[in-house]
């Protein structure tokens, strides 16, 4: 993804959501403008983040990973060295990747779909997801991330490292549940599958959203958006639980 493609946040916020509502004419659209809207707010968390409900969309951005289902709760392990301790996320709900593929940048991973936006990044023989960016913030998620704008992906600060996957527990909040748009790389935490998003008219509120690499990885009422790895809810307008 290139960074000239990266808009201000507040741009984002309102593309990704006009994106959102025509993502099957415009896939390409919101692929240029994911990570801060369509899922966080509007800023980029990763994008995990974003602005507050109701001041515009906000999104998860997200790189495409491999496809194939999604992983399944259990640590991972990533070559080279683990990074700082400190357990992540919102007790309560399962350890590790979890049902659907959902650790946050910094978190060690083996493969694509045990990461939120699908990118399990090597960087000197340590794998550890990596959300897209294009402002630090969107990478606190775990310390020592940084944005590193020339590839649009959270990196480590220094020497790298990671934090075991077994040291993240994912929120308990269904897809479709309500969720707040922090602007950051913590927006979702409250979330099963990490992701906070909002789709459509800046009236839709912001929701608990999972990843997805095929279409049976979304309940009724959502469907897989292939290109950014996302469920997207099939209604143009919606409420949250």
């Amino acid at each position: 993804m290139s960074p000239a493609l990266w808009l201000a946040p507040a741009t984002r916020a309102r593309v990704e959501r006009v994106a959102a509502r025509g993502f099957l004419l415009t896939p390409l659209l919101f692929m240029a403008c994911q990570g801060a809207t369509v899922g966080e707010g509007g800023s980029d968390a990763g994008l995990t983040g974003g602005t507050s409900p109701g001041g515009g969309g906000s999104a998860t951005g997200g790189s495409s990973g491999s496809g194939g289902s999604s992983a399944s709760g259990g640590s991972s392990a990533s070559g080279g060295s683990s990074g700082s301790s400190g357990s992540g996320g919102n007790a309560g709900g399962t350890v590790g990747p979890g049902p659907h593929g959902s650790l946050p940048t910094g978190y060690c991973c083996t493969a694509d779909e045990e990461c939120r936006y699908r990118t399990c990044l090597d960087v000197g023989g340590v794998k550890l997801c990596s959300d897209p960016c294009s402002q630090d913030d969107t990478c606190n998620s775990a310390p020592n991330m940084v944005c590193d704008k020339s590839q649009s992906q959270c990196v480590p600060k220094g020497a790298p490292s990671c934090i075991p996957a077994d040291q993240w527990t994912n929120g308990t909040g269904k897809i479709g549940s309500c969720c707040i748009a922090t602007g950051d790389g913590h927006a979702g935490q409250e979330c099963e599958g990490n992701l906070c998003f909002a789709f459509g008219p800046i009236s839709n509120p912001f929701i608990c959203i999972q990843a997805c690499d095929k279409p049976a990885d979304c309940p009724p009422k959502y469907q897989c958006n292939t290109f950014e790895h996302f469920c997207w809810p099939i209604a143009e307008t919606y409420d949250c639980q």
